[in-house]
C-alpha cells in the first residue's frame, strides 16, 4: 500500500509538478493535490486506476478523508485566506466550513463520541492569525 502511494506521488510529480497526498480512506481512495496551472484535488485507487479530478478552483490543498471515506475536508484560498471546505468523496456537495480574516487550515476529522454505534464526526482546524 505504501509503495503504491509512493509511486503515485512520483507519477504526479513527474506528470504534473508538485503534489501532496492523503492516506487512503476506508473507501480505498488516495486523495492528492496536483499542480496543473493551479492546485486541484484528485482521487485515485492505490493501483493508479479510476483517477478523478474532484475540484477545479485552482487553489485547493491538504485533502483529508472522513473516517467513513464518504467525505473529504480540504483547504481553499478565498480572498487571500485559507478556509476549510468539505465535499462528498466524488467532489459534489462542496460546502465552506470556516470564514473570516484568519487562515483556517490543516483540518482533521475526529469522532465526537466513540461509544456510539454510529459516532458523529467533526472537523478540527488550526486557526492562524497573521501579525501585521
Amino acid at each position: 500500500m505504501r509503495l503504491g502511494l509512493l509511486l503515485l506521488l512520483v507519477a504526479a510529480w513527474t506528470l504534473g509538478g508538485a503534489a501532496s497526498a492523503s492516506y487512503p480512506g476506508t473507501n480505498g481512495k488516495i486523495g492528492f493535490v496536483r499542480f496543473d496551472d493551479g492546485f486541484d484535488i484528485y482521487s485515485v485507487n492505490p493501483n493508479g486506476s479510476d483517477l478523478d479530478r474532484l475540484t477545479g478552483a485552482r487553489s485547493d490543498y491538504e485533502p483529508t478523508w472522513s473516517p467513513d471515506g464518504s467525505m473529504v475536508a480540504f483547504d481553499r484560498i478565498v480572498s487571500g485566506r485559507y478556509q476549510v471546505f468539505t465535499m462528498d468523496a466524488d467532489g459534489s456537495n462542496r460546502s465552506q466550513i470556516t470564514s473570516g480574516e484568519a487562515d483556517n487550515l490543516w483540518s482533521t476529522w475526529y469522532r465526537m463520541d466513540s461509544r456510539s454505534p454510529s459516532p458523529a464526526t467533526a472537523i478540527k482546524t488550526a486557526t492562524m492569525r497573521s501579525i501585521r
